[in-house]
């Protein structure tokens, strides 16, 4: 009897062992175990799938993502090259919805997300990254459509391109004071973003690297700041305004972003409000896509020190002439935009080159009396004053148009002697003539 108990003992003991291997080494057929070391290679459950770490000399590496770990030689080779059919496919990526890595393995610290780790993981809406990562690769996050927010340890130096393109629901970030570049598309298509904090040891901001963040109002620019790619900010539709601060290399004039010697007009805001701009005298380079998809913007001037106008080129081999102003973000061009500029110069050719209309007037001259901002001054312009006026004869003050802007007889007030003038004017213009309206009354 007492041998017969001694052996069933055993059993129980022999059974126990066994299911605690099957915790510990997972099973072929499912997925039992909380986390598996194979060779190099580390297995983290996370719900119905794993986080892979692959081991270096001194640290891991978060490699990608598995739905189970692998057994045979042959599948720990594969992982090397992440072709292993292990590995979660763009659909089972799609339903991961948040990821909590590890701060070390075997005591050994966790210190860099391999490129595309989680790329394509569309629902992924919480990450929670470890004191003493510094490195995160290329891709990483790329297509995080819900991922929002994002705390990235004090510990990153390092962020590759295109890290968090597409995070479509991130709204702010704050860029670790390690990092020292914001490389290539790292924020792109990042929708939601309307706020980033960019420490004063980033040296560089490159090509779109916040491309089509529609909901970014303002930037500062810190002084440590020496290359900002001409395209960092193309069709930021929000943007209103740059702040430059304490840099020796750029400088922001009225919220518009240029080189600190005033040269080089490196990108106009494409939220910034107003019809017209005045690009400074003295500016000899539009950089590439400077006012591209600039929305607001109807009339533009600009003076003779321009030499160049960078852009794609269509129609010409001409390299001083690209295409870059007057045109929406997806190449549709703007209605009846309207550039001001002395005749002869390269502007008045990129207006013959592109099909806009040119007038070689100074602009404040060509606009008097264009109230509503058309282009042209007419009947229509006529009625307004008329209008104005006759709410300012009930006595509303507040409507009464500055003289600045219609007072034709120079009487001080605009009325309807000034709406007859203007009638005059355009039946001139009717009938031939191509003045100005000054230019007219002072022949």
């Amino acid at each position: 009897m007492n041998a017969r108990r001694l052996i069933a003992g055993l059993i129980v003991c022999v059974m126990v062992l066994f299911c605690s291997a099957e915790l510990l080494m997972g099973t072929k057929n499912g997925m039992t175990a909380e986390a598996v070391t194979l060779s190099d290679f580390h297995f983290q459950k996370e719900d119905d799938h794993y986080v892979v770490y692959r081991k270096f000399s001194d640290h891991w590496v978060v490699w990608f993502l598995a739905r189970r770990e692998p057994y045979a030689e042959e599948d720990l080779r594969k992982l090397f090259y992440t072709s292993w059919e292990g590995a979660l496919n763009p659909q089972e990526r799609s339903v991961v919805q948040s990821v909590s890595l590890l701060s070390e393995i075997d005591g050994l610290p966790v210190t860099d997300i391999q490129d595309d780790a989680f790329y394509g993981c569309t629902s992924m809406m919480h990450v929670t990254l470890p004191d003493g990562l510094i490195s995160i690769g290329e891709d990483a996050f790329n297509g995080c459509f819900k991922l929002d927010p994002i705390t990235l340890p004090d510990s990153v130096t390092t962020i590759g391109e295109s890290a968090f393109s597409g995070c479509r629901s991130l709204k702010s970030i704050v860029i670790p004071s390690g990092v020292t570049s914001i490389g290539d598309r790292m924020f792109e298509f990042c929708f939601s973003l309307e706020s980033i904090s960019i420490p004063d040891t980033v040296t560089s901001i490159d090509y779109n690297a916040f491309k089509d963040c529609s909901s970014l109002q303002s930037i500062t620019i810190p002084g440590s700041v020496t290359k900002i790619s001409e395209r960092a900010f193309v069709a930021c539709e929000g943007l209103k305004s740059f702040i430059v601060s304490g840099n020796p290399n750029y400088i922001a004039v009225d919220g518009v972003l240029m080189t600190a010697d005033q040269k080089t007009l490196v990108r106009y805001p494409a939220g910034k409000a107003g019809e017209h701009y005045t690009i400074p005298d003295g500016v000899t380079r539009i950089a590439w896509d400077a006012f591209n998809n600039c929305a607001h913007l109807r009339t533009l001037t600009v003076p003779s020190s321009v030499e160049h106008i960078y852009g794609e080129n269509r129609g010409t081999i001409d390299e001083a002439i690209g295409f870059n102003f007057g045109y929406y973000h997806n190449g549709e061009q703007i209605a009846d935009f309207m550039i001001y500029g002395e005749p002869g110069t390269i502007i008045e050719q990129y207006a013959e080159l592109y099909d806009f209309a040119f007038n070689g007037a100074k602009a404040e001259t060509a606009r008097f009396c264009d109230l509503n901002a058309d282009n042209t001054v007419n009947a229509s312009d006529a009625a307004i004053v008329l209008i104005a006026s006759a709410a300012v004869g009930a006595g509303d003050e507040s409507a009464a148009i500055p003289a600045e802007k219609g007072d034709v007889n120079g009487d001080g007030l605009v009325n309807a002697s000034d709406a007859a003038l203007i009638l005059i004017y355009a039946a001139a213009v009717g009938a031939g003539y191509e003045g100005t309206l000054p230019e007219y009354f002072a022949k």
